[in-house]
């Protein structure tokens, strides 16, 4: 998948079918991501904080 300037110069639809592949290969690897980051997290003794608060 092209980033940057590259990603530029691509057709409206490839961009989409691009962001498409982005998006379901994210939604399948995102509880295994979530697992490993608790397991890094564990054995470093750090806490996992959100990202943004609720009020934000």
């Amino acid at each position: 998948m092209p980033r940057g300037d590259a990603r530029k110069q691509i057709e409206k639809r490839d961009r989409m079918r691009f962001d498409m592949e982005r998006m379901k290969a994210e939604s399948r690897l995102q509880q295994a991501i979530h697992t490993e980051l608790e397991e890094i997290l564990a054995f470093t003794g750090a806490k996992m904080t959100p990202v943004r608060t609720l009020a934000s």
